[in-house]
């Protein structure tokens, strides 16, 4: 996990110098971090274009990602008779000097990547995701991670090594990050962790498990991905699924498919029902319906939200936009990741 993966896509090179730059990519070091990988999938996180004229072209469009330039005819291989052939040192290091760039780029990403795989390892470890702690590398405070706000930050300069061997160190509430600090949602740098992770993040343990839709996914839309919206639409569209089912109708597999799911659990997006589990009796729409004389049945947890969302807007002048229930308790992949209440802020006077 300490070495995600980013998709580079090639544009406007012909097939000989785009398989000789994916053999170059494929060569390095496997300690080179973040791992990069060839792909013709539009929702690549970098783009590598032939010429200046491409990168003219590609900056009209409406969400370009991170671009460089590599024009091969700098690398040609002289003694060569193919205007195909490529130097393979020079390659490789004009590849390398590019890549460099584009992780400059993409390094917001791969911090939120970062910071999401610790929140993910310590949930793994069985640590309670509760209170603020700052994380910090030696001396340095690098990250704060704050479980009541849902929020995370870290140094917009840190390394990839820094935001790696942090030491978690419980701090008051009243600790907040440095201005200085990039700050996000956890949402978010939980969903660049299950995008870029190169291993399949949903176990087998919840394969068997109903995936049900609960809600769009609490991250920015135009970072939901073409995977998800599949996964969210079968889902509203054919009700309640297993794991199987999932992947038999979508025709997503292994690690996109599983990453996906995991990531739509993390954002609040999707919960389960575990096989065996006792399930409350359905109750129609047209047995709550006001013409019955009878109005849903509440759970006691939504009874103390909308007390406590009463009190906030009698007493102290808050509004909360939606009271919805902990998804700690329905959702199988992500217990514990859940929010009780929909972000709070002031009201408009």
């Amino acid at each position: 996990m300490d070495r995600p993966e980013l998709r580079l896509r090639l544009l406007g090179y012909r097939p000989g110098e785009a398989n000789a730059i994916t053999q170059a990519v494929a060569s390095l070091d496997a300690r080179w971090r973040p791992a990069w990988v060839v792909t013709e999938d539009e929702q690549a996180d970098a783009y590598l274009l032939c010429c200046a004229a491409v990168f003219d072209r590609i900056q009209a469009w409406a969400n370009p990602q991170p671009t460089g330039v590599l024009d091969l005819s700098t690398v040609r291989d002289t003694s060569s008779q193919s205007d195909a052939q490529v130097n393979t040192v020079g390659l490789r290091d004009a590849l390398i000097a590019r890549l460099l760039r584009l992780e400059i780029a993409l390094r917001g990403q791969l911090s939120a990547y970062r910071m999401g795989a610790a929140v993910y390892m310590r949930h793994a470890l069985g640590e309670p995701p509760i209170g603020l702690w700052h994380l910090n590398h030696g001396n340095k405070l690098v990250a704060v991670v704050d479980f009541e706000r849902r929020m995370v930050a870290f140094d917009r300069q840190a390394t990839s090594d820094e935001l790696n061997a942090t030491h978690w160190a419980a701090r008051p509430p009243t600790a907040a990050a440095p201005l200085t600090f990039m700050s996000m949602r956890m949402s978010e740098a939980m969903w660049c962790f299950t995008r870029y992770c190169p291993e399949d993040l949903m176990t087998a343990r919840y394969h068997n498990s109903t995936i049900r839709l609960k809600r769009l996914p609490t991250i920015p839309v135009s970072q939901v991905t073409p995977q998800a919206l599949q996964v969210i639409d079968l889902l509203k569209r054919r009700g309640a699924m297993t794991y199987g089912e999932l992947a038999y109708v979508s025709g997503l597999q292994g690690r996109t498919l599983g990453n996906t799911v995991a990531g739509l659990f993390f954002t609040g997006a999707l919960r389960t029902n575990t096989p065996g589990a006792r399930r409350p009796l359905a109750r129609t729409p047209e047995a709550d319906s006001p013409a019955n004389g009878t109005t849903p049945a509440l759970s006691a947890e939504r009874r103390r939200a909308q007390v406590a969302s009463q009190f906030l807007v009698s007493e102290i002048g808050l509004a909360i936009d939606e009271v919805k229930p902990d998804i700690s308790t329905d959702s199988a992949a992500a217990p514990g990741f859940g929010i009780s209440f929909a972000d709070i802020k002031p009201t408009r006077p």
